[in-house]
């Protein structure tokens, strides 16, 4: 959990001072839930392709599934970020780290986010190769 109240943290510091949107906090929230369900895809893509569960007819697209799930999400991250202010309290838990820690965490963080993009495009274009 504390990677993710990390990448919230960076992402509303984004969105405070490079982006200056007034409602930072909810921006980093929707990227934070993003990310999230394009993980959560990606483990249920993964399933479905060695064939442990048979979630998505490959037919037609479960639209209204993946809407209500990324929802899901936004509810949970509201709670988790935003209700009650606790933003502030993930902002006060990280904003004094070292320059040095810093620099070590963006990197961690770009790669994540990389590969959370990569291996859920890769792996559903893979699927969709082999229908």
């Amino acid at each position: 959990m504390k990677t993710y109240r990390y990448l919230f943290y960076r992402l509303y510091r984004w969105h405070l001072y490079k982006r200056r949107d007034p409602a930072p906090e909810w921006m980093a929230m929707y990227t934070v839930s993003f990310v999230i369900s394009l993980n959560l895809l990606f483990i249920v893509l993964l399933l479905q392709l060695f064939g442990l569960i048979h979630l998505f007819p490959w037919e037609s697209t479960p639209v209204i599934e993946i809407a209500i799930l990324i929802i899901l999400l936004f509810v949970l991250g509201y709670y988790i970020f935003i209700h009650k202010e606790k933003y502030k309290e993930i902002v006060k838990e990280f904003e004094n780290e070292s320059a040095k820690r810093k620099r070590r965490n963006s990197v961690w963080l770009c790669l994540y986010i990389i590969v959370s993009f990569a291996s859920t495009a890769y792996i559903a274009y893979y699927i969709g190769k082999t229908i």
